[in-house]
Formats: structure tokens, sequence, C-alpha cells
């Protein structure tokens, strides 16, 4: 008797947690959807150092990243901290100069301001060579971004070909 109350009281248990599990989970893509971070931003990865090249982000709703400069693409995951902040982990492969790939991870906090046209922050580095030695997290590096907009196409001024 007592084996069948408890299986009851747990069934019921789950039939009221898994529908608001599930509600939950569904909702959550809506609030990152609406999240300042997300969008495509031309970034500042070392504001302490301009001959660094800037580099292109694009954020998705579904909470991955892309990231492409003239020499890598990195690809990672972020999380809303706040109604304006963010945490990121990127990932990309880069070659040494050696001929060895090491993977270089980079963690960052971000802060978008109240426009959502810029954001600022600070990162991390860390590279892993191919035999697994790492040189830890080096940083902070301080970081900025613009958001990458629409703009209408000017009348020419010659032929591109």
């Amino acid at each position: 008797m007592f084996r069948i109350r408890s299986t009851a009281v747990l069934i019921a248990i789950a039939m009221a947690i898994v529908p608001a599990t599930v509600a939950l989970a569904h909702e959550a893509p809506a609030t990152a959807a609406a999240h300042p971070f997300v969008g495509a931003w031309l970034v500042d990865t070392n504001t302490a150092d301009s001959s660094e090249p800037h580099t292109a982000l694009v954020v998705h709703s579904d909470g991955t990243l892309i990231q492409a400069d003239q020499a890598n693409v990195g690809i990672g995951a972020w999380q809303a901290t706040g109604a304006n902040t963010a945490a990121i982990t990127m990932t990309a492969l880069v070659e040494a100069g050696d001929g060895q790939v090491n993977t270089v991870i980079v963690r960052a906090n971000v802060s978008v301001d109240a426009t959502g046209g810029s954001w600022s922050g600070e990162a991390s580095v860390e590279n892993i060579a191919p035999d697994g030695t790492t040189s830890g997290q080096m940083g902070p590096i301080p970081a900025s971004a613009i958001r990458m907009t629409v703009d209408p196409m000017a009348p020419t001024v010659a032929p591109a070909f």
C-alpha cells in the first residue's frame, strides 16, 4: 500500500514538474532573442593595442556565436548574465608559425550599452599546444564592439570591374 502511494506521489510530482520545465525551455529562446547582445558586431579585440586587427562576431539567439577575421574562424557559446551583460567562451584553431596548430580559447564578459549599439568588456586568452600544454588564462584584455547595421547603398562612382 505504501509503495503504491509513493509511486502515485512521484508520478504526480513528475507530471507537475515536466510541463513547467518544458514551458521554461520554450521561453528561453525568446528571452535570448531579445537580449541586446544578439546580432552582428565589429569587434576591437584589444583596445589597448591599435595594431591588432578588428574581427567580426555574430551572436545567435540560440546561445551560439561565430567569429571571423582575416586569418581564423572561432566558434563558441554565450549566455546572458544580466539584462545587458553576457559571458562568452569561444575556440579557434590557430597556426603557431612552426607548422603546429594551437587551440585558442577566449573567455569574456561583456556589457552592452543602453542604446544597444556597442559593448565593452574584458577577455582572457588561453593557448593550448598540440601536446596539451597550456599557457593558462592570460589577460585581462580590454575589448569593445559596435553593432553592424544595414546601410543603404550609395550612388556608385565608377564601375566595379
